[in-house]
């Protein structure tokens, strides 16, 4: 990226091939000092057919690695990450700059960040934004015999069971409608329960899910993680009302 007046830009993306080291949860000390040979992976991308289970599973670990040569700077530079739905731990320089849930090399230590945030937005998505009134939403944290149960819930149009179905059981090419069903396929195999929707038509959507209380509590995502099109999205909504 040398040469690139980035003053001059408010974003730039870095898709590409990056390094990739599957099966290994790796610090920068740790890749400087092994002797594995990374994998070129497709960023963004699928990493199925890098894992040791093979294509069939999307279920895994691995360390992803970009080396970015910038000019100096005179103001600070953000990167901000998408849509990450499995747990992450991120360094930058060497440095453990932030991450969300507990990576792990084994199920029973990994800690999933739970989806609060993408619960919240798929509600003012597809709840609210398309109705002129808006609406409201809120969400309940409850501990319940050895669980803790999180509820998100809107006033918005609603939906059809059978559409509620299709959501959970089948994969939409809408960005909330992936999200809903990767979250009930991971949360069905870390916890033997997935996500529990029940809605009606111009009433509003309730979207459960329940965890084992020796887990830690939710994490919850500070606003300017928010993706910038839904805050365009609400800001239109505001002026609009």
């Amino acid at each position: 990226m040398r040469g690139i007046e980035l003053d001059n830009v408010s974003t730039f993306p870095l898709d590409g091939k990056w390094q990739f080291y599957p099966d290994s949860l790796l610090s920068h000390q740790d890749i400087q000092m092994t002797e594995r040979q990374p994998r070129s992976i497709q960023v963004p991308g699928d990493w199925s057919h890098t894992l040791t289970g093979g294509s069939d599973s999307s279920y895994g670990y691995g360390t992803y690695r970009l080396r970015i040569l910038i000019n100096p700077q005179k103001q600070p530079i953000a990167i901000w990450m998408k849509g990450i739905q499995a747990s992450s731990a991120i360094e930058i320089n060497g440095l453990a700059t932030g991450g969300i849930g507990d990576v792990a090399s084994h199920a029973s230590e990994y800690r999933p960040p739970l989806t609060i945030q993408l619960l919240v937005e798929n509600a003012v998505r597809h709840g609210l934004l398309s109705r002129q009134q808006g609406g409201m939403v809120h969400f309940r944290i409850a501990k319940q015999d050895g669980y803790i149960r999180i509820d998100v819930i809107d006033d918005g149009k609603g939906m059809a069971q059978d559409k509620v179905a299709l959501l959970l059981n089948q994969p939409s090419k809408s960005k909330g409608g992936i999200g809903l069903y990767n979250t009930n396929r991971r949360f069905t195999r870390l916890y033997g329960q997935g996500l529990s929707i029940h809605s009606k038509p111009h009433e509003g959507t309730t979207v459960s899910f329940v965890i084992p209380n020796n887990h830690q509590q939710p994490e919850l995502h500070e606003p300017n993680d928010v993706d910038p099109q839904l805050a365009t999205d609400l800001n239109n909504m505001r002026q609009r009302g």
